[in-house]
């Protein structure tokens, strides 16, 4: 009995501090959504909808293209990769 109520314990706490680290965030996170490019040659801007996307249902963002003084790209191809399905593959 006392063995069984030992290992609750230690399983309610690993699920209590597995729980508190998904909860923090990294020292590094950046939620900016004006981006230069890499090379410095355009800026990225995410626009989210006007209202507030539901959660756990697909929604779009507009995707600005500019040069560094503001003026629009037009016709550039580009790729978006949101990153999530790493994290399962």
């Amino acid at each position: 009995m006392i063995r069984h109520i030992r290992f609750s314990a230690a399983v309610i706490a690993l699920t209590v501090l597995g729980l508190a680290g998904c909860a923090t965030r990294p020292a590094n996170l950046d939620l900016a959504l004006d981006k230069a490019s890499t090379t410095g040659v355009y800026e990225v801007a995410l626009v989210p909808p006007a209202t507030v996307p539901a959660i756990n249902q697909i929604h779009s963002w507009t995707v600005k293209l500019s040069d560094p003084a503001g003026t629009p790209v037009h016709g550039a191809l580009f790729t978006v990769d949101g990153g999530m399905l790493r994290d399962f593959l």
